[in-house]
């Protein structure tokens, strides 16, 4: 897992940040206590991909030779279309924010991790007639 952490220098007394691979937050702490720092925070991210350093290679911003920092996408990513079903004459009947909360506690039983709702906006053809759609789409995230 990447971590970054918000570190003070015991020496110097410098703040900064830094990065690194590791197991757990604990290993991550441990590590950047090794290199003779005070962890102020500690963040896990989900999203970047650090130029995969392993664990011995960590690196912090202060460092002028710290390796560059490319953003990849590191998990699989699931779109679902949600298309809640309402009853106009049972409006409590079935209620969408429920159908969500489904939609998402059943996805995570299979292993992926709900991220947002997307709501997209496209022109359909209805038998001639151009009509203003919206579309609604859950995102889902598993990560190896």
């Amino acid at each position: 897992m990447r971590y970054e952490m918000e570190i003070l220098d015991r020496t110097t007394g410098q703040s900064s940040t830094m990065y690194t691979i590791a197991e757990s937050e604990e290993e991550a702490v441990r590590i950047a206590g090794e290199k003779g720092y005070v962890v102020a925070n500690v963040k896990r991210l989900l999203h970047l991909d650090y130029a995969n350093p392993t664990h011995s290679e960590s690196f912090d911003t202060t460092s002028p030779i710290a390796p560059p920092m490319p953003v990849k996408p590191i998990g699989k990513y699931r779109v679902i279309q949600f298309s809640p079903e309402v009853n106009v004459n049972n409006p409590l009947g079935r209620n969408p924010a429920e159908q969500l909360e489904r939609l998402i506690n059943s996805e995570l039983e299979s292993g992926w991790t709900f991220v947002r709702l997307e709501s997209v906006d496209f022109l359909w053809d209805l038998a001639g007639k151009i009509t203003n759609m919206r579309m609604y789409l859950a995102v889902f995230e598993r990560f190896p």
